[in-house]
């Protein structure tokens, strides 16, 4: 993964604040609620940094690193059939067809290697929508909140009564990625390509704190999406079925609220082991890997998540409980997060 490190961003720190809190200037001091040595914290903890990555340069730098090692890629595979044998699995797409020993299934968290192994799985609304964009530097570079990340590479938290902000740069410190999350009865679907309203997010977000009303005015109109979140459960222990097996989204689908589902995509790659001793010879089922899925490490980042999802959208007086134990308690936290 060191290819990758070059295309990435370090966050010295994490930043919360109060999103309902109005000053009399903009000075972002005037609504913080706790700053954290995050890039210490993770140094110290991994002897590796925690970094921000855009997706496409993470995917680049994978399908590179598979390139490298002689794997072939086949793009744009309409998938439509999935066969499963006593010695084989083969996969059938409306130009070709593919055999192999073993099939994984990491095609997200609508899963049609999941549905072709009848593997109950059970969607629901989490009660919460997100606005995603990201803006060029150059367009808030000028603001008070550019012009804190830009100097101190931060992350930020900013939280409300039934919404949060989260901010943090990418790509060469070039652009801020934004997620606007908001509690909302109006279920969206579960799509990162459905477009967004910026009178919608204004609607929500006009009374919150002016720097961040300042970031949303300068949101291009055409670069808003909203992606409705959703709870997933597997109704099914099952994660492998003879010779398939799930990973990543399509076995455990995390809300975004501690940021680690792509780690934990990742990470049931790098525990995957495609070795004779870790396949039954007697069934061909690949009994090293289902316990991953309830591993103490994805249950912890899954519940975290979940709680994170109450915690940030909490109305006073619970509210001034939660920043009080921000205050005190967000590297034990973080901790949690960090511990394996």
């Amino acid at each position: 993964m060191n290819n990758v490190f070059p295309y990435a961003t370090e966050p010295e720190s994490l930043e919360i604040y109060d999103l309902s809190k109005q000053t009399g200037s903009r000075e972002l001091e005037a609504c913080q609620l706790h700053q954290h040595n995050l890039k210490d914290l993770i140094r110290a903890k991994y002897d590796s940094p925690f970094i921000h990555v855009r997706r496409t340069n993470l995917f680049a730098t994978l399908i590179q690193c598979a390139r490298e090692h002689d794997v072939g890629l086949y793009g744009n595979e309409n998938i439509h059939t999935v066969e499963v044998n006593e010695d084989a699995v083969s996969v059938h797409s409306d130009s070709s067809s593919y055999r192999g020993d073993y099939l994984v299934g990491a095609d997200g968290a609508d899963s049609f290697v999941r549905e072709t192994l009848e593997i109950e799985h059970e969607p629901q609304y989490s009660g919460s929508i997100a606005y995603r964009t990201v803006i060029p530097f150059r367009a808030i570079e000028h603001t008070q909140i550019g012009s804190r990340l830009i100097s101190k590479s931060a992350t930020q938290l900013w939280l409300g009564n039934g919404a949060h902000v989260v901010i943090y740069p990418l790509h060469f410190d070039s652009v801020l990625n934004c997620v606007f999350v908001i509690d909302s009865a109006d279920e969206k679907a579960e799509s990162w390509r459905t477009p967004g309203s910026k009178a919608e997010v204004m609607q929500r977000f006009g009374s919150a704190n002016a720097n961040v009303v300042e970031l949303i005015d300068s949101i291009p109109d055409e670069k808003l999406w909203v992606w409705g979140l959703m709870h997933h459960k597997l109704r099914s222990p099952r994660s492998a079925i003879k010779r398939c097996v799930l990973v990543g989204d399509a076995l455990h689908v995390s809300l975004p609220f501690v940021a680690q589902g792509a780690s934990l995509a990742i990470r049931d790659a790098c525990r995957l082991k495609l070795r004779p001793e870790s396949v039954s010879q007697t069934d061909g089922k690949m009994h090293s890997f289902p316990s991953l899925q309830f591993d103490s490490y994805t249950k912890r980042v899954l519940a975290l998540s979940k709680l994170n999802h109450l915690i940030y959208h909490l109305d006073r007086p619970y509210a001034q409980i939660r920043n009080w134990f921000l205050c005190v308690g967000t590297e034990i936290f973080l901790r949690q997060i960090c511990s394996e």
